[in-house]
């Protein structure tokens, strides 16, 4: 699963195409009027939301600790980290918004992992599993 993200990560550097696909957007017109539903807003303001079909499911289900029973092992952690991080750094806001409108805890969830002790048996298993 590890290894599968990683790929994910990387195509998402380089194939926007791919991007796409993976992220499974729904990009949907802000309206200044929510009873008018023929003007949008200012050109081009959208909101996009996470499609169920979005790779950012299983992401979003990792980082949240409800739903991280059994614990996530650590590299598959971050894999998950590092294609968030592939979406800041090529700066798909659409994506980012998605993900903090779909789970307003986003944020504390990924920083969870920095405030929580790490149980270094768990670590060092893992670490010499892929050795």
């Amino acid at each position: 699963k590890g290894a599968i993200l990683e790929l994910i990560s990387c195509c998402m550097g380089t194939q926007p195409g791919l991007l796409e696909l993976l992220l499974s957007l729904k990009i949907s017109p802000t309206l200044e009027n929510p009873n008018d539903k023929t003007q949008v807003s200012g050109g081009d303001k959208r909101t996009c939301k996470i499609d169920i079909n979005s790779c950012l499911i299983p992401i979003m289900d990792m980082i949240d600790p409800d739903q991280q029973t059994p614990p996530v092992p650590l590299l598959l952690l971050s894999s998950g980290m590092a294609l968030l991080r592939t979406l800041w750094h090529g700066r798909h806001t659409g994506a980012l918004e998605g993900l903090q409108s779909d789970n307003p805890n986003f944020w504390e969830h990924l920083c969870r992992p920095l405030m929580d002790k790490i149980d270094m048996t768990v670590a060092e298993k893992e670490k010499r599993r892929l050795m």
